[in-house]
């Protein structure tokens, strides 16, 4: 972000010419491009890094949310239980 010097508007630092009045704006020096461009790196890669975080996110939950489900839906009652003991000890023991 620069500053333009004859009304002082802010511009972003890869305009040549003042949106606000049309100057001419200098250009950056090596240094000051490697700033900026360390700086808009940053923001750039901040945000991809928190969008990939929170979709992370929201994956584990829903993966937990329906594992949760899985299991309540294919566990056994104890009543249910009993009555598959029950049946396998007739078929195995009992049954001649």
């Amino acid at each position: 972000m620069r500053a333009c010097s004859q009304c002082g508007a802010v511009t972003n630092g890869n305009e040549r010419f003042c949106v606000n009045c049309g100057a001419n704006l200098p250009l950056l020096t090596r240094k000051e491009y490697a700033i900026e461009q360390r700086r808009f790196n940053e923001k750039v890669f901040g945000r991809g890094t928190r969008s990939i975080d929170s979709v992370e996110g929201l994956l584990n939950k829903y993966a937990q949310e329906g594992w949760r489900l899985h299991t309540m839906m294919t566990a056994p009652t104890k009543d249910e239980k009993t009555q598959l003991t029950t049946m396998v000890f007739e078929r195995d023991v009992l049954a001649p």
